[in-house]
């Protein structure tokens, strides 16, 4: 009797099965083959820095004239201008004072003042005393420079 209602059972479930999506046979003469062709053309994006007030990583770090001025050296206002670093040196005069200004760097050597293609700033001059640089230029009279704190390296 036991086998009895086990056979049952299984008959039970195998008449409950759906055979819907089990595949019919196809005549190979009425088959077709449908192929799909993409059109779709990749491009390559390229690439754009948004990160404005950062240096863009994929650009070399060069002193290159950034305004294509030809020769026309641009004299910087004292106010524009930021110490970015100072370059010690075991004689104190041939110290180097970093500038950046407008998008050009300048540098302060020999008591003058330098633009980013080592042309000299006509009435430029200055000195490095410590952690100090004094720069003054003719048309915008002068100015003491401070290193700050949290850029100096020992």
């Amino acid at each position: 009797m036991k086998n009895v209602l086990i056979f049952l059972g299984l008959l039970f479930i195998a008449g409950c099965s759906d055979y819907s999506n089990v595949a019919e046979p196809v005549n190979p003469k009425q088959a077709s083959i449908d192929i799909a062709i993409s059109t779709t053309v990749f491009t390559e994006e390229k690439y754009t820095f948004k990160g404005y007030k950062y240096r863009d990583p994929f650009i070399p770090v060069e002193w290159k004239n950034v305004y294509n001025d030809g020769n026309k050296i641009r004299i910087p206002a004292l106010g524009m201008l930021e110490l970015k670093g100072i370059i010690r040196s075991r004689k104190k005069e041939d110290s180097i004072a970093l500038f950046n200004g407008s998008g050009v760097a300048y540098f302060l050597k020999n008591r003058k003042l330098y633009d980013n293609l080592k042309r000299e700033i006509p009435g430029s001059f200055g000195y490095i005393d410590g952690n100090t640089v004094y720069v003054s230029i003719d048309e915008y009279g002068d100015r003491l420079y401070t290193l700050d704190k949290n850029v100096l390296l020992k």
